[in-house]
Order: C-alpha cells, then sequence, then structure tokens
C-alpha cells in the first residue's frame, strides 16, 4: 500500500505487485485472513473487505501523518486511493492458483518470478554434498526440513519431534537449523523492550546521560539472555543430528534453488518463495505453517506486548496456510496438522512412498517452470502494459 502513496507524491505510473491473492474474490477468502476452510462466496468477498478495512484503521493516521510530512500529501482515505483501479500483478503460477474468473482485466498472475539459477553456486559445504552423495549410496530418500528464521517458544521439543519422525520415516534429512537461529531475531525484540525500560527508569533520574545508559545496559542484559537461549538450542539441535549420520544431517543454510532439485520432498513453513522452490523442482511440498501463532506465544512469553498494528499479522499464520490448502487440494503435498512426531512422520513417508503424489509434483514442477505468463505478457501485450501506465 505505500507504493500508492509515493507514486501520488512523484506523479507517476503504478503497478502493484505481491506474493499471495490480495483481490477480491469469492473463490476463497484473503490469505491473511487463514479461515482454514472456503466459507462460500459471500463469506470470501467479506474477508477482502474486512482485513482492507481494519487494517487501514490501524495505520491510517501514521500513514496521514506520513503524507502530510514527508510527501507534501493532503490527508486520504481508503476509498480514494482507489486501489482497486491500479493493476495488479501476481507472481505464483496460475497452475497453482489460477485467476478467478471474477477478477479483471487490470489483474494478472504471471507465474513466479524466478532468478536465473548458477551453474555452480558457491559455498556448498563439501559436508554436505558429502551426506548427499552418502545417502545415495544407502538408497535413502532424501527430504528437506527447514522453517526459515521463524521464531519456536520450545526449539528443544521441535527437535526431539523432527529426530523422531525422520528416523521413523526412514528417509535421510537435512536439516536447516534456522528456526533456532531465529531466537536471535527474538533476542532483539527483548533488547528493544528492555532499551524502553531502561530509558524509562534512567529518564526517572533526571539526566539524558542516565537515561541512554539505562538503555543500553538493560538491553544488553535482556538480550544476552536471549541469545544464550539461542546458543543452546542450536547446540542442542547439532548434538542431537550429529549422533544420527546415517538419517540426518545439520546446515545453518542451503540454496534451495540447488538442493531442492536433488531431493525427494521438502518440509518447510510454506512462504511462498520456499513453496515456489519445491514445487518448481518438482518434489511433494509439505507444509506446517507457522507464520503470526509462535511470534505470539514467544511474545507472551518474554511479557511483550505486540501493537495493535501487529495483531491482525501475529493472531493468524498468514499465506503460508493458504499455500499448504494449495498443495494439498492439488495433490502435490501435505498440510502438516502439526509439529508432532506422528504427524511429521506420516507427511514425510506418504511423500516419499506415494506415487500419485510423487507424480502429480513432478507434472506440476514441469508447468511452473516453463516461460511465465510475465514474460508472454512482455512479448505479446507490450502495448496493453503502456496503456495501463498511461
Amino acid at each position: 500500500m505505500v507504493g500508492a502513496h509515493i507514486a501520488q507524491s512523484l506523479n507517476i505510473p503504478y503497478i502493484r505487485a505481491f506474493t499471495m491473492p490480495w483481490t477480491k474474490t469469492g473463490v476463497y477468502p484473503h490469505a491473511m485472513a487463514a479461515m482454514g476452510t472456503y466459507w462460500g462466496e459471500w463469506m470470501n468477498k467479506l474477508s477482502y473487505k474486512l482485513f482492507d478495512g481494519i487494517t487501514w484503521l490501524l495505520i491510517r493516521s501514521k500513514v496521514n501523518l506520513w503524507r502530510e510530512k514527508t510527501l507534501n500529501l493532503r490527508r486520504t482515505t481508503l476509498a480514494e486511493l482507489q486501489l482497486s483501479k491500479v493493476p495488479f500483478l501476481y507472481n505464483f503460477s496460475p497452475h497453482v492458483a489460477p485467476k478467478p474468473s471474477d477478477w479483471g482485466d487490470l489483474i494478472k498472475v504471471t507465474g513466479y518470478w524466478f532468478v536465473k539459477q548458477k551453474q555452480n553456486p558457491v559455498n556448498i559445504p563439501n559436508d554436505l554434498e558429502k551426506a548427499i552423495e552418502k545417502a545415495r549410496r544407502q538408497h535413502k530418500k532424501i527430504v528437506y526440513i527447514g522453517f526459515g528464521s521463524i521464531i519456536v517458544p520450545d526449539p528443544k521439543k521441535m527437535t526431539d519431534a523432527i529426530v523422531g519422525a525422520v528416523e521413523e520415516s526412514n528417509v535421510f534429512a537435512i536439516i536447516s537449523g534456522g528456526w533456532t537461529a531465529g531466537a536471535a531475531e527474538g533476542a532483539t525484540k527483548v533488547a528493544a523492550e528492555g532499551a524502553t525500560k531502561g530509558a524509562a527508569e534512567g529518564a526517572t533520574k533526571g539526566s539524558t546521560e542516565t537515561a541512554t545508559k539505562g538503555a543500553t545496559e538493560t538491553a544488553t542484559e535482556e538480550k544476552t539472555e536471549a541469545e544464550k537461549e539461542a546458543e543452546i538450542a542450536t547446540a542442542y539441535m547439532k548434538e542431537k543430528i550429529g549422533e544420527r549420520p546415517n538419517s540426518m544431517h545439520y546446515v545453518d543454510s542451503v540454496p534451495h534453488e540447488w538442493l531442492f532439485p536433488q531431493i525427494s520432498a521438502a518440509l518447510h513453513h510454506g512462504g511462498a518463495g520456499t513453496t515456489a522452490a519445491s514445487i518448481r523442482a518438482g518434489i511433494p511440498t509439505l507444509i506446517k505453517p507457522f507464520f503470526g501463532k509462535l511470534i505470539g506465544n514467544l511474545d507472551q512469553q518474554s511479557n511483550l506486548r505486540p501493537q495493535k498494528s501487529d495483531l491482525l499479522i501475529q493472531s493468524n499464520p498468514g499465506d503460508q496456510t493458504f499455500w499448504a490448502q494449495r498443495v494439498e487440494k492439488l495433490g502435490v503435498g501435505t498440510h502438516v496438522a502439526s509439529l508432532g512426531k506422528k504427524d511429521i512422520a506420516d507427511a514425510l513417508f506418504k511423500a516419499t512412498t506415494n506415487k500419485k503424489q510423487i507424480e502429480a509434483a513432478k507434472a506440476l514442477g514441469k508447468q511452473v517452470d516453463s516461460v511465465s505468463v510475465l514474460k508472454k505478457l512482455m512479448y505479446q501485450r507490450g502495448s496493453q502494459i503502456l496503456g495501463w501506465l498511461n
């Protein structure tokens, strides 16, 4: 929504683009509504109006202040922005989420905007390549398990469930520990809260210098404690995985475009980019949505209080649930219900043994890896795009 204001200030054309459905339709609810099921055409459309209206209600005062002070524009309303009249490009595949029939001609589902892959990516750990070769010699199906840098309230419990599920499903797992490292992000939040607290305490003592010192000391103490917890969680994960070299291997991170075409399945959080990568690779995509719910748990445990404008985000798993529903509906993956050992093991077993799911994933991968609709638009309908801009 920021782009509309900047374009107005600069008096330049404006096209919106996004990774998830954001335009009102009766086909499915707003991705950020994360309602779990489709409620019918009328309710689906209503979810967009409610989300836009509530979001604008929460941010309008800050947006209008920014418009006046920074952009030299008068105050506005959601209706005056007329966002429904702005061309919109959605960079997901129409094979994954087809364009609804009630979207007008100003809206295009272009296909994924993949960056050209490097032939030989740099910084691939040598021990990872050896682990992959070893798994192949053992004739084990290789899977990826990683949830980005999401923050979880109990990384040790999550590690135990994943380790148990991998062993039970008889696969070889490449496990990315981003969620334990993600606790460092939580440390930053804790530090910010601590800084505010320290500054307030210092300010009551009557000097800016004292307030600054109090903020720094409190923030450092809070962040150090959170960082220690993150280090302990990461060490625990590495220890558990290191004890099982025949069934799993730990990595801090790995390029998805390099790894996914070499393996049999991927279990992740369902972010738009990671989902696109696993679908493109033609492998079953297993999604356990995270966004929002677990961040909210962390806030509660750390006595942090989200701002009102954060509540919409922190109360649902956003587009991750939408993509989880899509891959399951298409038969190319599983919407994993929980992080319990059984649910993870069942999803991994199905992804590596169910021929129907495996073949469906392969077929979809070939479809989305073809020339994107965006390129066709640029070549065949360039005049229409120029018309949009004018």
